[in-house]
C-alpha cells in the first residue's frame, strides 16, 4: 500500500517541480551564453544591462526551486491530509505511518531533484566549457592526495556527508508536519498556529543541534593545520565520523520528535472539520 501512495503522491505533485527544473536548467544555458555576451567590448551600455539581468533572474531560479518544493510539500499535506481532501485520505485502509512516509520519501525526492537541477544549472553557466568527467576527475584526485591515496576513507566521508543530509532532510519535512499538525487542532487561526509552531519547533531543534556541535567542538574535535597525508586523512576521518554522525543522531532524535507529534495528531483528527 506504501508504494501505491508514493506513486499517488508523484501523480499529485508532479505537474509544477519537473517545469520548474527544467526552467532552471534552461536559464543555466542561457546564463552561459549570456556572459559569454558580456565579454565582449563593443556592446551598448543598455544591452549590457538588459543582458546582465539575466543573471540575477538565473540566481533567483535557483533558490526558487528550493521555495516551490517547500511550498508544494506543505500545500499537498494540508489539503491531502488536514484539508477537505483529509476526509477521503484518513479513512482509507491505511495506517496513518503510511500516509506521512509517503508524503516524506515523494517530498525528499523533489528536494534531491531541486539540487541536482541547480547544479547541472550552475554547471552549465559557469563550467560548460569543461567536462563534468574531467571536473570530478579533478576533485577525485585532489581528494586522494589529501588523503594519502585512501580511496575509502572518501567513500566513507562521503557517504556519512550524503546520510546526514538526507536525514536533514527529513527533518525539514517532518518540522513542517508536525507544525502543520499542531497548528490546524485549533478552531481557528489554523494557519498561523502552524506557523508559530513550526519556528517554536525549530528553533527547538536548532537550539539542540548548536549545543551538541559547541560542546563536541570543545571537548572532542582536535583538528588543526592540515598536514596533507595518510596519518592526518585518517585523524581527520575520526573526527569527521564523529561529527557527521553526531548531527545524524540529533537529526534523528529531532525527526523522532516532529514524526510522533505529527502521529498523535493526525490520530486525534480522525474527524476532520
Amino acid at each position: 500500500m506504501l508504494r501505491k501512495l508514493i506513486r499517488h503522491e508523484f501523480r499529485a505533485t508532479a505537474r509544477l517541480m519537473p517545469l520548474l527544473c527544467l526552467i532552471v536548467i534552461a536559464l543555466g544555458v542561457l546564463a552561459h551564453f549570456v556572459l559569454k555576451l558580456l565579454d565582449l567590448s563593443n556592446l551598448p551600455f543598455v544591452v549590457r544591462l538588459f543582458l546582465g539581468s539575466v543573471i540575477p533572474l538565473f540566481v533567483a531560479a535557483l533558490v526558487a526551486v528550493y521555495v516551490v518544493a517547500v511550498v508544494v510539500m506543505v500545500a499537498r499535506f494540508k489539503r491531502n491530509v488536514l484539508g477537505d481532501e483529509g476526509y477521503l485520505t484518513m479513512t482509507l485502509p491505511v495506517s496513518v505511518h503510511s500516509i506521512i512516509w509517503s508524503k516524506i520519501i515523494v517530498s525528499a525526492v523533489w528536494f534531491i531533484a531541486a539540487a541536482l537541477a541547480d547544479a547541472i544549472a550552475v554547471w552549465l553557466a559557469f563550467f560548460m566549457n569543461e567536462s563534468v568527467f574531467e571536473i570530478i576527475r579533478d576533485i577525485w584526485n585532489g581528494l586522494m592526495f589529501f588523503t594519502g591515496n585512501n580511496a575509502w576513507l572518501i567513500i566513507e566521508a562521503l557517504l556519512w556527508l550524503f546520510a546526514t543530509c538526507f536525514a536533514g532532510i527529513v527533518t525539514s519535512c517532518l518540522n513542517f508536519y508536525a507544525a502543520l499538525s499542531i497548528g490546524h487542532g485549533f478552531s481557528r487561526g489554523k494557519m498561523g498556529f502552524s506557523v508559530l509552531f513550526y519556528f517554536l519547533l525549530n528553533s527547538a531543534a536548532s537550539v539542540l543541534m548548536t549545543v551538541v556541535i559547541l560542546v563536541l567542538s570543545q571537548s572532542v574535535l582536535k583538528v588543526g593545520v592540515p598536514s596533507f597525508g595518510t596519518s592526518f586523512a585518517v585523524s581527520a576521518m575520526a573526527e569527521w565520523r564523529l561529527l557527521m554522525g553526531t548531527v545524524l543522531g540529533v537529526y534523528l532524535v529531532n525527526s523522532g520528535i516532529f514524526y510522533l507529534l505529527t502521529c498523535i495528531n493526525l490520530k486525534k483528527r480522525l474527524n476532520l472539520e
